[in-house]
Order: structure tokens, then C-alpha cells, then sequence
């Protein structure tokens, strides 16, 4: 098989030596799993001819892009396609507002290029500088600007895909609107590489905003946090509404010197539009809250929030066991308040930040070795909070390994058909089995 799949793709792009399945062998998330073989392709016809060796020896297929998910769904025991060579931007259209791109490119490569048109792409996860088009399209990513302009899903046109049968089927097109047939493009986003090899993507992009502006205040309680949020939604129309609580804010000045004193929640909002509008939203918020705090921009630190947790307590790790549970926008800072309590309750101490505008929480549980099992008895307990007030699990980040147990809690009957499209996609259950709980 391997002289097979090197004949297709080239000698050095298959992978086979220990360190190398070592490395690929985890991604952001505590799962660990050595894959059979890394391969490499570059192009569509490539990935056509390893899947079908794949699909005919009965190897699972695991496809790959940066490998920054959180939740283990590229690791498992089979052939990794690592997809980071297709990396081409192959068209950008003003007029019609897309671009055309391969999976691998990299989104802030992707922002830089289609700045240079007067364009950009608005999902933003944190790890823009290393994520994948294709990983955030397999994922239905977003970020914290998502309550303006939707999730990757409001951006994709259209796609092409290698199917675990070897069939290439393209979806979509390139017009703005379609009533044309059963939206197999959306069936696609976010299926975590469980229906197919995504190899091409037509994305819908918009042009920069003329004017940006931001303000960040500080609170000493939940309810002020909480009457500020409401405050905020009710009065303006912000882009971004980003929180994060006291434990980010000493790990943020350990890291970065940041100091918000004895604050108990720190909030940036952030406007988009022309300039005119935004120094009218900006007004309103000054109104209703002050002039706030000087912290430079907020986006920055905020990138760099998961590396200052790492570090924040000597002898225990952050774990990321319910880190993208997302609630109704009127129920965050309950959902603060019962997420701290469950695991305060188990006496750990947990990070919550996130979203404040689209109900997205984002935590990390402070656990020492051993204590990870009473950790996921806690974060079932979670879990069942959330789908209690018509959450859901993941907002962000897919369900993976991690979350695979809940699927059924969640959809009830409907993971019964999500099981059988599963079968018409790949018959033979080759397609990054077992994630999605599929």
C-alpha cells in the first residue's frame, strides 16, 4: 500500500518513520493516537487515488489540516491526510465578491491577500496565524466577531470533495443564491471530515470595514457584568462583545503584565461600520458605561489567553473539557455563574471567557495529575445545564472525540439520520470514524 501511495503522491510526501507518526499522533486536545500513515497530497486527483487505496484496503481515512482543534478530530488509528500542501489561493473576484482557495491556505494568509482587493474573510478564530480554511470549514469555526457576521458556514459558496467511494462531487456555485436541489454544501460544513475529504472551497467574502472602535470596562461582580451586557445589546449593534473573568485576568498579567486590578470580569466591545456610525455607537456605550479602561487593543491579548492559562497555577493543568459550550444570549452570565459553581462545587477553580453577544463560553478546569476523571463527571453535569436551557454543546470548536458521547442527548432521533447519511457518504465506515459519535 505505502509503494502504492508513493507512486501517486511522491516519495517524500508519505510519512511512515516513528517520530514522524509520533508527531501526528495529537492535536490540540488531550487525545493521543498514532496514525498508520501520513500522507501528503497535492492536489484533488491525489487525494482521489490515496482514498481509494485507502477505501479498498478498508484503512480509515483521518483528513488534517493545522491540527489546532481542541477536541481530537484528527487523531486516530489510520491514514492522515495532511492537507497543508494545498495551499493555493486560486482566485479572488471583486465584482462577485469571492475567492476561490484550496484547503491548506492558512486564514490570515487568506485576509492578507484579499486585503489587498479591499476584502476580507470575517470568521476569526484565535488561531488565525496557523488554522486551515479547509479545519475551519470541517468545523464550522467562528470567533468572537461571529454575532455580526455569522459563522464559516454564512461564507461558503460552494465546494469539492472526495467521497470515501472516490466519486469528486462539487457543490454549490458561484452565485449569491440558489433554490437549486438539497444543500449538500451545508451538509458539509461542519461535518469533521466524516462524509468526505474537502478539497476546494468558493467562499463569500465582504469588503473591510471603513471604521473600527472599541472600549474595554471593568466590573467587580457578575451582575455588573451582566447589567452591562444587557445594556449594551439592548442600546447598540456591536461586532464583537467579548468577556473574560478574574482567574484570565491574573494569568494575563502573570504572562503580560496587564493589570485590571481586583476587577472580577474585564468587557471590550468593539463596532464596525463607517466612521460616522461607529463614533455614534461608541458615544451611546460611553453613556451607558463611561469611558472605560486603557488597554490597547484587545484583540491581542486575547489571542494570547489560552498560552497565559497554561502557566497560571504551579502543579495543575487547564483542562479543556467543556471549553465551547454555547447557551441562549440571554442566559451568559447565568451560565457564568452555574459553570463556576459546578466545578467549584467539586472544589476546582475553572477560567471562564468568551462571547458575550452570541452565548458562546469558552472555560479550562485547573486539575492536577489524577483528578482529570472527577473533572468529566463534573463537565457531564455541565453539559446537562446547557441542553436543559437549549444550548448546545459546541459552538466553535465540533464535537470530535471529546463530545461524541453527548451527540445522542443532544439530537435525540435526529442522530439516526445522521447516522444513515453517513452510510450513503461512506458505506463502509471509512471516514474519520468516530468522531461526531458517528
Amino acid at each position: 500500500m505505502i509503494e502504492e501511495i508513493q507512486r501517486i503522491v511522491g516519495r517524500d510526501s508519505v510519512l511512515a518513520r516513528p517520530p514522524d507518526l509520533e508527531a501526528y499522533s495529537r492535536d490540540f486536545s488531550d487525545f493521543r493516537e498514532k496514525p498508520i500513515l501520513v500522507v501528503m497530497p497535492g492536489s484533488s486527483r491525489e487525494v482521489q487515488g490515496v482514498v481509494g487505496i485507502a477505501a479498498r484496503e478498508g484503512v480509515p481515512v483521518i483528513p488534517r489540516g493545522a491540527g489546532t482543534n481542541t477536541c481530537g478530530q484528527v487523531v486516530g488509528r489510520g491514514l492522515v491526510l495532511d492537507m497543508t500542501r494545498m495551499d493555493r489561493i486560486l482566485e479572488v473576484n471583486r465584482r462577485d465578491f469571492y475567492c476561490r482557495v484550496q484547503p491548506g491556505v492558512v486564514l490570515d494568509a487568506l485576509n492578507r491577500e484579499l486585503e489587498e482587493a479591499g476584502l476580507f474573510f470575517p470568521p476569526d478564530p484565535a488561531s488565525s496565524r496557523v488554522c486551515t480554511i479547509g479545519g475551519m470549514v470541517a468545523n464550522n469555526s467562528s470567533g468572537p466577531h461571529s454575532m455580526k457576521y455569522g459563522t464559516t458556514r454564512d461564507y461558503v459558496l460552494g465546494l469539492e470533495a472526495v467521497l470515501a467511494t472516490g466519486e469528486v462531487i462539487r457543490t454549490g456555485s458561484l452565485a449569491r443564491k440558489s433554490s437549486s436541489g438539497y444543500n449538500l454544501t451545508r451538509l458539509l460544513v461542519g461535518s469533521e471530515g466524516t462524509l468526505g475529504v474537502i478539497t476546494e472551497v468558493i467562499l463569500r467574502v465582504l469588503p473591510v470595514p471603513r471604521a473600527r472602535g472599541s472600549r474595554i470596562y471593568t466590573f467587580d461582580s457578575l451582575e455588573g457584568l451582566r447589567r452591562a451586557v444587557d445594556g449594551v445589546l439592548d442600546r447598540t449593534a456591536p461586532a464583537g462583545l467579548e468577556f473574560i473573568d478574574d482567574i484570565c485576568l491574573k494569568a494575563l498579567k502573570q504572562r503580560y503584565g496587564l493589570d485590571f486590578g481586583d476587577a472580577a470580569f474585564l468587557l471590550a466591545v468593539e463596532f464596525h461600520g463607517g466612521q460616522g456610525w461607529v463614533d455614534r455607537q461608541l458615544e451611546m456605550v460611553g453613556e451607558l458605561l463611561g469611558e472605560g479602561v486603557e488597554a490597547g487593543d484587545p484583540w491581542r491579548w486575547r489571542r494570547n489567553l489560552v498560552p497565559a492559562l497554561i502557566n497560571y497555577r504551579d502543579g495543575a493543568r487547564p483542562l479543556a473539557v467543556t471549553e465551547d459550550v454555547s447557551v441562549p444570549v440571554s442566559r451568559v452570565c447565568e451560565a457564568i455563574g452555574k459553570v463556576k459553581a459546578i466545578y467549584s462545587s467539586g472544589g476546582f477553580e475553572v477560567a471562564v471567557y468568551g462571547h458575550g453577544g452570541d452565548g458562546n463560553l469558552h472555560m479550562r478546569v485547573f486539575a492536577a495529575h489524577g483528578e482529570e476523571e472527577r473533572v468529566r463527571e463534573l463537565a457531564g453535569k455541565v453539559y446537562d445545564y446547557v441542553l436543559s436551557v437549549g444550548g448546545s454543546t459546541t459552538a466553535e470548536h465540533g464535537v470530535g472525540l471529546l463530545r461524541a458521547g453527548y451527540m445522542d442527548k443532544e439530537h435525540g432521533q435526529a442522530m439516526e439520520v445522521m447516522r444513515r447519511i453517513k452510510k450513503v457518504f461512506d458505506p463502509a465506515g471509512i471516514m474519520n470514524p468516530g468522531k461526531m459519535g458517528l
